[in-house]
């Protein structure tokens, strides 16, 4: 950065310029640009953490749940080092572990439906066939 009034380059840590000596203001815009980050990661926490919760209850959905959990929790842990964050992070825990157990649920039903599905010999008779197939004979 420069110093507004002379040109001379500043560190950044200064609170006065080192050449003319007026009030430089750097150390107030750091704050507030890397308050206002924090703050808009924290907004996007929450804000993922509630889609995921809500996703959650269209089952179907859950693995995308999952996702946006993840990603709100990171950014939740992340701003939560800047300022409070816990509403953020507890909810998109919350949202990780409900998708997580549904998610497996889901990826359960399919694998039983696909090995069922695969376990099926159309060949072999099935016994009630048999024993109508038998009874049928004695008439």
């Amino acid at each position: 950065m420069y110093c507004m009034n002379c040109g001379t380059r500043l560190t950044g840590n200064e609170k006065y310029c080192p050449s003319c000596g007026k009030f430089t203001n750097i150390i107030n815009n750091v704050d507030s640009s890397s308050n206002t980050t924090s703050n808009s990661t924290k907004t996007a926490s929450i804000v993922l953490g509630i889609i995921s919760l809500v996703g959650i209850f269209f089952v179907i959905f859950s693995p995308i749940s999952l996702i946006l959990s993840i990603i709100g929790l990171i950014l939740g842990i992340k701003a939560n080092k800047q300022s409070s964050n816990v509403p953020g992070i507890i909810m998109n825990a919350i949202g990780l572990f409900i998708s997580l157990i549904i998610t497996a649920i889901i990826v359960f039903i399919v694998y039983f439906i696909i090995n069922l599905g695969n376990s099926i010999n159309y060949n072999e008779r099935i016994p009630w066939n048999n024993f109508t197939f038998d009874y049928s004979d004695k008439f």
